[in-house]
């Protein structure tokens, strides 16, 4: 959950309504359509299916021992 704090993305809730009602005003006092943005370059970064290949052959040639 880190990453959410980290990447400006939103914001980490503990469970409770009293949490969430906080943390809702909160993020209606902050410009949605930005942490939306941060969201979206995160996940395309870190998730895409690029990102995600390229952290797959780079975990195969470490546990095979080859560069392929």
């Amino acid at each position: 959950w880190q990453g959410i704090i980290d990447n400006k993305c939103g914001k980490w809730v503990e469970v409770g309504a009293d949490a969430l009602a906080s943390a809702l005003r909160e993020l209606a006092q902050e410009n949605l359509e930005e942490i939306g943005c941060n969201g979206r370059e995160w996940m395309l970064r870190e998730f895409s299916q690029d990102s995600m290949a390229r952290r797959f052959v780079d975990l195969y040639k470490k546990i095979s021992g080859h560069n392929i």
